[in-house]
């Protein structure tokens, strides 16, 4: 029977299944006698049964098998990781995971909550007379006391007492925005974005609307809704319940018909709103006055270890991580004065220093502002690209233009960014392991992605003088690292290294990666990846002025040089994306 037990954890647990040395599905003598051999032979790769996570296998991994065999392996749990009581020690699923839970605000109001693709929601409308510090928020019944507002208060419809229950209460936008807050402790009044998430779980805000509705209909006396109640399933256990609205002229509508729900997000002097209709399955957003009285649903907070870079010399220096993740920026130095340009190798002449970033933007460094502005719902998600705000040019109207275009299973498979549960995500293709990409350049990034993210950094692209200064200064190389070309200086397809796609930055440096030898590749200032991995954005417009200028060629080139001399001009829409474009910054030095 123990036997049976542990062939079926070895099927769950990776650990386990790295420990089955001889593959019969069971932990047994065999295997610690191969665990032996491999600490004799100093056989380990990193990959084989280090029983106790210490990064290398010895006596202590002998040990842990043996209380294997001895004990018993198996350790029954939830394994659901977004389930309440998810246990991170399980490896063998007893059917205990609970997505369903409460929350008690400060009144003592007791709400039913449910856990949704890792976020846990209220499933009914909030009714809180109190903001957490105990002050009361204001009831106003009367429609000129209503209108006049232009602070916090809260009503219930038709002034009846009966519908708080049912209903919950109504409470203008100004009650969402205060900053002493009316969600529950470690909850919050659900974002524009979170909002957005729950749909797209449930197939996007044209069907969503119908799995996030309570079932019946009033009519009938099995719901709240009116009829139709078009498409309701409840099948996310949102339950989503009409409610109607009041408007800034206190006028109750939509009871049975609507059901209005603020977000955190605010469009200049409106509030945004989420809405479910009892004739559509649709989930859709308005635009409504701040003095309008709309339902609430909260969200529990997520509360996490904060990676970041943890260098307080850094540009990018985040006070609040804890735990370094690679992202703080590296420079190098590019001094003034005259440098090659173009393919005729004209002299030019820049009359200032400045500051070059030694390696192109990566993976890691691109999610952490993504995901600032996700939280701060400064994005939209539009068909697998996100938007964000561009402030405009004499070519471009301000308004939000696509940042960069999101990796998801059976589409754009080769971007290695995802949006998941709220958060962006690595990810990582079959064969690799979590944070082999963290490293590599971001790709599918848009100009408009590009020039976002210098700016929200107090940094700028390069123009592409700068990038041409910075790649081969004055000495007049078709390179960064002189004139000759093979696959060990640079990632482009005669490159034969073992990726297949970019590569992590910095990787051309004269290092060997088993048994593949590189030279080093980086400019005469230090800077890195100027030739190959990806196109770098700059500042510059082609002749046709709304072609923006990319310089250094990418890992997929059409023909294996095109693109990689330091005096190669490619261009291309600022809205264009793909594998092989990417980007680094500059900054100024004072």
């Amino acid at each position: 029977m123990k036997k049976l037990i542990i062939t079926i954890a070895l099927l769950i647990s990776p650990m386990l299944a790295q420990c089955d040395w001889n593959g019969d599905m069971s932990i047994d003598v065999l295997d610690v006698v191969s665990t032996v051999n491999c600490i004799v032979n100093d056989c380990w790769d990193g990959s084989q049964c280090d029983w106790n996570d210490d990064e290398t296998i010895n006596i202590l991994d002998v040990v842990g098998l043996i209380d294997c065999i001895i004990g018993d392996c198996a350790v029954y749990g939830c394994t659901g990781i977004y389930a309440l009581n998810y246990n991170p020690e399980a490896n063998i699923d007893d059917g205990s995971c609970n997505y369903q839970g409460t929350v008690t605000d400060i009144d003592g109001n007791v709400y039913n909550t449910i856990v949704i693709n890792g976020q846990e929601w209220m499933a009914e409308n909030l009714k809180v007379t109190h903001y957490r510090n105990g002050d009361e928020i204001p009831v106003i019944l009367d429609s000129e006391h209503w209108y006049a507002l232009l602070e916090a208060a809260y009503c219930y419809y038709d002034n009846n007492v009966e519908n708080i229950e049912i209903y919950g209460n109504l409470y203008n936008y100004y009650a969402v925005d205060d900053p002493r807050g009316i969600a529950p402790e470690g909850w919050h009044v659900a974002s524009d974005a979170e909002y957005q998430q729950l749909s797209n779980a449930f197939g996007g805000n044209y069907i969503a609307g119908g799995h996030l509705k309570t079932t019946g209909t009033y009519q009938m006396g099995s719901g709240l809704w009116g009829e139709p109640n078009e498409g309701a399933t409840n099948y996310s256990g949102f339950s989503g319940q009409p409610g109607g609205t009041t408007s800034q002229n206190w006028d109750y509508q939509s009871l049975i018909s609507r059901a209005y729900f603020w977000t955190s997000y605010r469009i200049e002097a409106n509030g945004k709103a989420r809405i479910l209709e009892y004739n559509l399955t649709s989930f859709s957003s308005t635009s409504n006055n701040m003095k309008s009285g709309n339902s609430v649903r909260c969200v529990k907070d997520v509360i996490t270890e904060i990676h970041g870079c943890t260098d307080s010399d850094a540009i990018n220096f985040n006070i609040e991580a804890v735990i370094d993740d690679g992202s703080c920026f590296e420079w190098v130095f590019v001094p003034e004065g005259e440098f090659t340009f173009g393919e005729g190798d004209s002299l030019n002449n820049i009359d200032y220093d400045y500051e070059f970033l030694k390696y192109e933007i990566t993976n890691a460094q691109f999610i952490v502002f993504r995901q600032q502005l996700w939280d701060n719902d400064e994005l939209a998600f539009n068909f697998q690209y996100l938007q964000g705000y561009y402030e405009g040019d004499e070519y471009h109207e301000p308004g939000f233009y696509g940042y960069i275009a999101l990796g998801t299973p059976g589409w754009n498979e080769s971007a290695r960014i995802s949006l998941e549960g709220g958060e962006f995500l690595i990810r990582v293709p079959d064969g690799y392991s979590t944070g082999d990409f963290d490293d590599h350049p971001v790709a599918f990034v848009s100009w408009f992605g590009a020039h976002a993210f210098a700016e929200y950094y107090g940094l700028r692209l390069p123009t592409e003088e700068e990038w041409e200064k910075a790649a081969r200064g004055n000495t007049g190389w078709d390179y960064p690292w002189g004139d000759n070309l093979d696959g060990s200086y640079a990632n482009y397809p005669d490159s034969d290294n073992s990726w297949g796609s970019t590569t992590p930055v910095g990787y051309y440096n004269g290092s060997n990666y088993d048994g593949f030898q590189t030279s080093n590749g980086s400019s005469i200032f230090g800077a890195y990846d100027l030739a190959g991995n990806v196109y770098e954005w700059t500042s510059s417009y082609l002749t046709y002025p709304t072609q923006r200028i990319a310089r250094g060629g990418g890992w997929n080139n059409t023909s294996p040089t095109f693109g990689l001399p330091s005096w190669f001009r490619w261009s291309g829409s600022p809205g264009v994306s793909g594998s092989y474009v990417g980007f680094r910054c500059v900054r100024d030095i004072d």
